[in-house]
């Protein structure tokens, strides 16, 4: 009986590898007829939507929520009702850090700060911070901003750019750490935070925000080491949702400077963009892909995913002169599916710069309005 077991979970491990290993080399094209359930997607060409599928769909999102928050931030600061140059100190910021749980997002955005010398600055623009958000998916970064800004912009920021299908803006980690508020017997509790309405659940996330923020000794941060799967899985589906049919229009706006000032337009430059000519703005330009390097003028907007989702949100403007506006989002059954999605996108996102054709086999495959 135990070499049977042993030989199943040897045939599970190569079953996954073999999995994994199919799935990276999959075009994303194809990977969508198979999982056409799982996605949304919206895309514009010059301003005009050409790809369209389950586009009306709410769709949690961690990565929209930063896009959302550096424009703010650029909105706020092009008003001067915001101090771009305050300095946050980096023990601030740190404090939402959870490295056992996000991935050290802040930890790796840390290194980054660190002078010639190699020591790290006590403190740091509030600009920087709102890059850093964007560049290294980092929900500390965010958790700190959104405090900033205070509940009641949080509530009210998607609308206010004009997404008016938006969940709220609320802290992700003290989201995370909601569980250790409830009473109920451990494997309970995902099905619990499940149920919460969700105005419930922002409460609880706002309190725990509240925790982290006065937490000098780094308590909880000690203390929680990892997070059930259960509980990860709904820390994800609850968080703020979007469609896709209003990001991809959002990205379009923030491409063509609709409705932003000249000041505003400079500090969504220094955070948000990437000018692949040398212009400073966001660090992804590091990417290191010289093709797709060779094929994009600027590009905007922010990605990553969760143990259960991806999120996508840019615009691109090519070399060739096109304007592409694009938001995606795949809900994924299985932790194991999201090791191989950010190659894939990536590789979708180079074919598109790269060949205008493309997009036309997406234009046939998700037609809009199923024309």
């Amino acid at each position: 009986m135990i070499r049977s077991f042993f030989a199943l979970l040897l045939v599970s491990c190569l079953s996954a590898g073999l999995y994994r290993s199919a799935q990276a080399q999959m075009p994303f094209l194809e990977w969508s007829q198979e999982h056409a359930d799982l996605l949304s997607l919206a895309i514009l060409e010059d301003g005009e939507m050409v790809v369209e599928h389950q586009a009306q769909d709410h769709r949690p999102t961690a990565e929209g929520a930063f896009f959302l928050l550096a424009v703010e931030f650029a909105r706020l600061a092009g008003e001067d009702l915001l101090d771009p140059e305050l300095l946050v100190p980096l023990e601030e910021i740190e404090r939402f850090s959870l490295p056992r749980l996000d991935g050290g997002a802040f930890e790796a955005w840390k290194q980054g700060t660190k002078g010639a010398d190699g020591e790290e600055p006590e403190h740091v623009p509030l600009w920087m911070v709102v890059q850093g958000m964007v560049d290294f998916q980092s929900a500390a970064h965010a958790d700190y901003v959104m405090r900033l800004l205070g509940r009641e912009r949080c509530t009210s920021i998607a609308a206010d750019l004009g997404l008016e299908q938006h969940g709220h803006l609320y802290p992700f980690q003290g989201a995370r750490l909601a569980f250790l508020g409830l009473t109920t017997a451990p494997h309970k509790k995902a099905a619990q935070l499940r149920d919460m309405p969700i105005g419930a659940y922002e409460d609880m996330a706002w309190a725990w925000s509240d925790s982290l923020a006065t937490d000098y000794e780094g308590h909880w941060s000690n203390r929680v080491k990892s997070l059930d799967f259960s509980i990860r899985r709904v820390w994800s589906s609850r968080l703020p949702y979007g469609t896709m049919e209003g990001y991809a229009p959002f990205a379009e706006r923030v491409r063509t400077r609709e409705g932003f000032s000249e000041q505003q337009t400079d500090w969504l430059e220094r955070v948000l963009e990437t000018s692949i000519n040398g212009v400073e703005g966001s660090a992804a330009a590091q990417r290191g892909n010289e093709e797709f390097i060779g094929s994009v003028q600027r590009y905007a907007g922010a990605s990553g995913q969760t143990d259960y989702a991806y999120q996508y949100c840019r615009y691109l403007i090519t070399e060739d002169g096109r304007n592409l506006a694009i938001a995606i989002n795949l809900a994924l059954p299985l932790p194991e599916m999201t090791r191989d999605i950010s190659p894939m996108l990536d590789a979708f996102e180079q074919q598109l710069v790269q060949d205008a054709e493309h997009l036309g086999l997406w234009s046939a495959m998700y037609a809009v309005d199923g024309e």
